[in-house]
């Protein structure tokens, strides 16, 4: 009887061994057939890479580059690892491949490889970014479309932003200095801590937009619209403002060492606390703003545009001077017209 128990026991031992063999052989064969795919695919991967940047360097057909610009989309979204490549690469397309505007043309776009190309950029999934940050310095994406694309720390420095669609767009901690803004539509734009000086921004869109922090000294902005705008602690010294929209703008604690703002309109705007002893203020509108704790003569406030709202630093707005002003509303006489 033990015999026979013990041999059932043996029996039941080999069992469960070459139960656990087989399985242990599956798993390897799982693991090798894995692993040869993945080889097959990195290699797949390798291939559409290398055949998409011979069709991007292809100079005499835009429709084999858009071919080329396509498959290093597609390579991006299939491979997000290898995203940060791609991303120098069609940088350095748009950077060599843009095309100079022809003076006087008015509105102006790019050519069709340079908006996809930039378009690219624009839809990724930046999370996938590493290290690597887009590179556009220098380059012409005139009228180029990127609203609510993430820049975030991107080198657009002499760029040739004019006309561009930069609509909710993110470009904290950019570097935009001599920049071409010109006309640019940038509604609720974040420009937060951004570099911004010699730039040219004029008659520039900037509704409700996020300039915190952002470095704009001698930027032009003349004629800009900066309604509702956020320019808290922004330096915007030496910068042109004038004929510029800043009604309801938040220019608190800002740095303006001889800021022009003449003619501008800054109706309800947020001056507290501010310098403007070397601010330009002539014909500036300051119905309803708050300039109380701001430092600012009496000269400035008698050649601009005041009235009875405008919270002034408690020694002028006793001045009688002043108080006839706001009172009357009356435009300085070299402001009519």
């Amino acid at each position: 009887m033990k015999t026979w128990k013990t041999l059932e026991r043996t029996v039941a031992l080999l069992a469960a061994l070459s139960a656990i063999a087989v399985v242990g052989f599956t798993w390897k064969s799982i693991k090798q057939v894995n692993s040869e795919q993945a080889i097959t695919r990195e290699g797949q991967i390798t291939d559409r890479y290398m055949a998409a940047v011979e069709l991007l360097g292809n100079k005499d057909s835009e429709d084999v580059r858009l071919g080329g610009i396509y498959g290093l989309q597609r390579v991006m979204q299939d491979s997000p690892r290898d995203q940060p490549t791609v991303i120098n690469v069609i940088s350095a397309f748009i950077r060599a491949h843009g095309k100079k505007p022809e003076t006087g043309t008015g509105q102006k776009s790019v050519t069709s490889d340079i908006a996809e190309a930039t378009a690219v950029l624009k839809s990724r999934d930046s999370r996938n970014d590493g290290a690597v940050h887009i590179d556009l310095h220098d380059a012409d994406v005139h009228g180029v479309t990127l609203d609510h694309a993430d820049l975030n720390h991107s080198d657009l420095s002499r760029a040739d932003l004019s006309w561009a669609d930069l609509r909710f767009t993110n470009l904290s901690h950019a570097k935009l200095s001599k920049a071409n803004l010109s006309n640019a539509a940038m509604l609720f734009a974040n420009l937060s801590d951004a570099e911004l000086p010699f730039a040219n921004m004029s008659n520039a869109s900037l509704v409700r937009a996020n300039l915190t922090e952002a470095n704009l000294n001698f930027t032009n902005l003349s004629t800009a619209d900066l309604s509702w705008a956020n320019l808290s602690w922004a330096d915007v010294s030496w910068a042109n403002l004038s004929n510029a929209n800043l009604s309801n703008a938040d220019l608190s604690h800002a740095t303006m060492m001889r800021t022009d703002l003449r003619h501008s309109d800054l109706t309800n705007a947020a001056l507290p606390n501010t310098l403007l002893l070397y601010v330009e203020l002539a014909c500036a509108k300051l119905d309803g703003a708050n300039l109380q704790g701001a430092a600012v003569r009496l000269d400035q406030v008698l050649s601009a545009e005041i009235d009875e709202a405008t919270k002034l630093p408690q020694q002028l707005a006793n001045d009688p001077q002043v108080k006839k002003k706001a009172y009357s509303g009356a435009r300085p006489r070299e402001c009519e017209g």
